[in-house]
């Protein structure tokens, strides 16, 4: 199997669910990064006004540890994709590209995979809101 396609598959899983939030751990896990890269590279991103720490960051216990530890939210997540260098960052990459120039394209975007295989969960929610909204 493609790791490339696979991260994207489990990135995917994790930003389509409500209130997540990652600790640098688990980000390095999924972005193939050490874990010193990746908290750099997040100073850097509330250095640069990209994201606002208060809204993007906050503290948890571990439950394997007891200990605090930060944790981040999917924003944070998205950026450290178009900052980090790795195999699994540039495959994200791309496909949040495709996406977005679809977007700029058409004015929407639809994951069709998920649509044809019954994996959007939401059908019924975009039928209700974002059409309905467009229809009147």
């Amino acid at each position: 199997m493609d790791k490339a396609i696979n991260i994207y598959e489990y990135l995917l899983s994790i930003l389509s669910q409500k209130n997540v939030w990652l600790s640098v751990k688990e980000i390095s896990e999924i972005l193939g990064a050490p874990e010193p890269i990746i908290k750099t590279t997040i100073e850097s991103i509330y250095e640069d006004r990209e994201l606002q720490s208060e809204v993007t960051r906050r503290t948890r216990t571990s439950v394997a540890t007891g200990q605090i530890e930060v944790i981040y939210n999917p924003d944070v997540l998205i950026s450290l994709c178009f900052r980090t260098k790795t195999i699994q960052a540039i495959s994200v990459r791309r496909n949040f590209t495709k996406i977005l120039s679809e977007f700029i394209v058409k004015g929407y975007a639809l994951d069709d995979e998920r649509l044809k295989n019954g994996l959007f969960e939401r059908f019924d929610e975009l039928e209700t809101d974002a059409i309905s909204i467009i229809r009147h």
